[in-house]
């Protein structure tokens, strides 16, 4: 009997070991996740991608470049980068700029005269306290993509630009998206500013009984449980409502109290509808920042409508788009902005 017993006794050991293991074995890719999110990643990232020398045809196009007089201002938007080694995922393409690309760009802009600004800056200058350089450039990533961090800081520090990125609160610390430590991190290196970017809150919303949506930050919602649609005023809570909240997120986390917004719209939207709903929403984030980019046509003039209401329009820089394609865009988008 008690031989028995001690058998049964050893089985039940053995059997709780193998079950433990078992256990580790499961969390041992969770555990290396986190491990490789919060040390590692942190701290390594990749060098900035070596570029050929500059052609003859390359340093007289951007020679000339820094000679004219060019818009005082541009804001270029970027989201997620690619590099050789990971295939880009097709539904994702075209706003994938691989890194190669985006140092060649930031080594034109350098060449043609532009000079880096912050978010900080560009408020100041919006506050009417301190005018933005001539030929000043401010870079944004939408998205808070990690490769953002692993990727393109290497690129703005040799080439000495600056840049926000601008990040969903909603999404900080999900696989492939930047975590708070990383974002920390961005921001003592003093080349990053982060901003708030509410992809979730734009997500499409009745409007009225029959059911027509529209982006839930442009236009009041249908209440059907009374049979009506929000008044301008509940419009106005339920938006600042979901802005200071974004806002808190960050300062909660230790980050500064980001200065501008991302309005998650792409030139694709259409604009005969987007600027009605942006007039009723400006003024709201303007509560809570001290201003917002809107991605445009890089042609769009840029006149009261978009000042008064502290708008910045962003031109996005495309997957496919070369640094003398960018070249042109910008001198095209300053000789237009001349002859106005």
């Amino acid at each position: 009997m008690r031989t028995i017993r001690r058998g049964s006794l050893v089985r039940a050991v053995a059997g709780g070991v193998l079950a433990l293991t078992g256990l580790a074995v499961l969390a041992l890719p969770a555990m290396t996740y986190r491990y490789v999110r919060t040390e590692v990643r942190v701290a390594d990232r990749y060098p900035a991608p070596a570029l050929p020398p500059l052609t003859a045809v390359e340093r007289a196009e951007y020679a000339a470049a820094a000679a004219r007089p060019g818009r005082s201002f541009v804001v270029l938007g970027y989201h997620d980068l690619g590099t050789a080694r990971e295939p880009l995922a097709s539904g994702s393409a075209p706003l994938t700029v691989p890194v190669v690309a985006l140092a060649a760009q930031l080594r034109m802009l350098a060449a043609g005269g532009y000079r880096s600004v912050t978010a900080e800056d560009v408020a100041e200058a919006l506050a009417g306290r301190r005018p933005l350089p001539r030929r000043a450039v401010l870079l944004t990533f939408d998205g808070g993509h990690a490769r953002t961090w692993t990727h393109a800081d290497a690129v703005l520090a040799r080439y000495g630009f600056s840049a926000v990125v601008f990040v969903d609160p909603a999404r900080v610390g999900e696989r492939r998206f930047l975590n708070w430590e990383e974002l920390a991190a961005m921001v003592r290196t003093g080349r990053w500013s982060v901003g708030v970017d509410t992809p979730r809150a734009a997500a499409p919303v009745a409007i009225d009984a029959r059911g027509t949506r529209v982006s839930g930050l442009l236009a009041r919602r249908w209440l059907s449980d009374e049979s009506r649609r929000e008044t301008a005023a509940e419009y106005r809570r339920r938006i600042g409502r979901a802005l200071s909240e974004a806002r808190a997120a960050l300062t909660d986390h230790g980050l500064p109290r980001p200065a501008l917004f991302s309005y998650p719209f792409q030139p694709g939207y259409p604009f005969d509808r987007a600027p009605a709903g942006i007039g009723d929403l400006a003024p709201v984030v303007n509560q809570h920042f001290a201003g917002g980019v809107l991605s445009t046509s890089p042609d769009r003039g840029v006149d009261a409508w978009w000042t008064d209401r502290r708008l910045l329009p962003r031109s996005v820089v495309y997957g496919a788009t070369s640094e003398r394609l960018l070249n042109a865009r910008l001198a095209e988008s300053a000789a237009g902005s001349a002859a106005e």
